[in-house]
């Protein structure tokens, strides 16, 4: 999953880690999101998670990962709030 990631940072530095399919976290996911995070900030970007479980916050607690990471309950809050202006625009205002 980490090489994949790091590919995708390629086209756009801002991603977001939908985990709630994700029941534990050990210390190589930890280490996984580490280095995925240094890699879009290098990026200029950044990595948003989103849909953790009781399990998986936890652990972010514990290691104080979750005061690096911004975390959502949903996916789609998580994208959008890498653009303020998200969601205060019309579709009129998108044709070029």
């Amino acid at each position: 999953m980490c090489q994949y990631v790091k590919a995708l940072l390629t086209q756009s530095p801002h991603v977001v880690l939908n985990l709630a399919e994700v029941n534990y976290v050990d210390s190589s996911g930890v280490g996984t999101l580490v280095s995925l995070y240094t890699s879009a900030r290098g990026a200029g970007g950044n990595i948003k998670l989103a849909g953790l479980t009781t399990r998986v916050k936890d652990v972010l607690q514990i290691t104080k990962l979750g005061t690096i990471f911004e975390v959502f309950d949903a996916a789609e809050n998580a994208a959008a709030s890498f653009n303020e202006l998200a969601g205060s625009s019309s579709p009129e205002e998108w044709a070029v």
